[in-house]
């Protein structure tokens, strides 16, 4: 039986709201032999930390750190781990762990408290644990559309945004909306400091083998909430056979 290749469109739609704190800045995930690996992200320096070993008998692990830095700890005031591009860059280069970015640009800084405090938390899941933004140290609220949307790198993919709504609750809380197609800000305008949602219906963004990053950016304060309809689409080969006659 003779078959041949062609290539079909897979999608995947996104209708995402995220309001104050529920924003992600990167998904980590333990591929490790150990059983257990215990996550941690601490509330005073905003440092992430890791145990592995048996469940409920992990030790730190000496493997995870910045280059110079201390094991079991990645410290995100040092020059090497300062940025969460860097910081990917770091988990991404251990045997044990893997980890993508996802509501956040790699130059965005990783200054204390950038991230929420997190409790110990299991990383030996399938899908991994996302470790989320702190808006009111931030100062904005952002949505990716992106490969990973479809379990695929940006590489060979298109992200596309049709709509997008915001509000900055807080009182004189002007703002201002960006697009970024990777690390690049490709449009923006100002809101004008209002409790009233902002709404823009008639968009044509996207961008092709780069993500496409939505944000709200506050001025003074940032709390309130962001919307967008967007999509990432992908051709992929899928084989098909020739019956005989």
């Amino acid at each position: 039986m003779n078959s041949y290749t062609e290539q079909g469109e897979v999608a995947v739609y996104k209708m995402k709201r995220v309001a104050d704190d529920t924003d992600v800045g990167l998904v980590i995930r333990y591929i490790g032999a150990l059983a257990s690996c215990l996550i941690v992200v601490d509330d005073t320096t905003g440092d992430i930390s890791s145990t592995v070993g048996a469940l409920g008998s992990e030790s730190t692990d000496t493997n995870f750190l910045e280059p110079g830095g201390t094991g079991g700890n990645i410290d995100v005031s040092d020059a090497n781990a300062n940025t969460f591009g860097k910081v990917v860059d770091i988990i991404n280069s251990l045997d044990d762990y893997e980890a993508y970015l996802v509501d956040v640009l790699r130059a965005d800084a990783t200054t204390v408290g950038s991230l929420l405090a997190m409790a110990a938390t299991q990383a030996k899941v399938s899908a991994g644990i996302p470790l989320y933004k702190d808006t009111s140290v931030v100062l904005n609220l952002s949505i990716a559309v992106q490969g990973e949307d479809l379990q695929y790198s940006d590489n060979g993919c298109k992200n596309i945004c049709d709509y997008i709504a915001s509000k900055n609750t807080y009182a004189s809380g002007a703002s201002t909306i960006q697009i970024y197609e990777g690390e690049t800000l490709v449009a923006s305008w100002a809101c004008a400091a209002t409790t009233v949602e902002q709404e823009k219906t008639t968009l044509a963004f996207g961008c092709k083998g780069k993500k496409l990053l939505i944000r709200m950016l506050g001025q003074t304060y940032c709390t309130g909430y962001l919307v967008i309809n967007g999509k990432s689409t992908r051709l992929v080969p899928f084989h098909k056979e020739l019956k005989e006659k």
